[in-house]
């Protein structure tokens, strides 16, 4: 009897002792699961981070860059429209459209739709009215500007926060309007009043064929 009983002790002193050691392996795979996916998350976080602080520094020089050159030159398929900038009243904002057309993300952009007062653009993205350039969006930066006819306001979207490369040229005042005023139309007015208008209707779109930053209204 006593062998017997000794036997089932040394049977279960051998099973506890593999049951503790499959326990080891399998905390000690855990734990090298959990180092990998540490390690890969730091590795996804400091490669977002880099590419963060390259498009920061990227956006300031090109700022820095075109500081004085507060006119935007637009050739379009109707003709030249000149737009003078307003950085004292927006300059976060005009910032944008300086760096996206100096980019050459406006170039061939429709002006989609046109109609009711307004000529939305800056749709580089999809060229369909829906798109945004890969920057972030924008906050609002409101001022006392009125929204009559030639002023340029950004292109909210549906959410306040989210203007982002498009914007709207007013062919007449609209005083209920309320966005961010980053400049207005100094020559070229005509041009918006030829514009198609393409609210409700399948047409070709005019388009601006070639956008660009300037010094002076040239």
């Amino acid at each position: 009897v006593l062998a017997g009983s000794s036997d089932a002790t040394c049977s279960l002193v051998r099973r506890s002792r593999n049951g503790r050691q499959v326990l080891e392996r399998r905390q000690m795979a855990q734990r090298e699961t959990d180092e990998k996916a540490r390690l890969a998350t730091i590795e996804v976080e400091t490669a977002e981070r880099l590419a963060r602080e390259a498009l920061e520094t990227h956006m300031a020089k090109a700022v820095k860059r075109l500081a004085s050159q507060n006119f935007l030159i637009i050739d379009t398929t109707q003709g030249r429209i000149v737009i003078k900038l307003r950085p004292d009243l927006a300059p976060k904002n005009v910032d944008r459209l300086k760096l996206l057309a100096d980019e050459k993300f406006y170039d061939n952009a429709p002006f989609y739709p046109v109609g009711d007062g307004v000529a939305r653009t800056g749709d580089g993205q999809y060229r369909n009215g829906t798109g945004k350039s890969t920057y972030p969006n924008l906050t609002p930066e409101i001022s006392s500007a009125p929204t009559r006819r030639g002023a340029v306001v950004m292109w909210p979207g549906f959410d306040a926060n989210s203007a982002n490369s498009q914007f709207l040229i007013l062919s007449q005042d609209m005083p209920d309007l309320k966005g961010t005023v980053v400049g207005e139309v100094v020559s070229g007015i005509n041009v918006v009043d030829k514009l198609k208008k393409t609210y409700g209707f399948r047409i070709e779109p005019d388009k601006m064929i070639q956008v660009r930053v300037a010094a002076k209204p040239n």
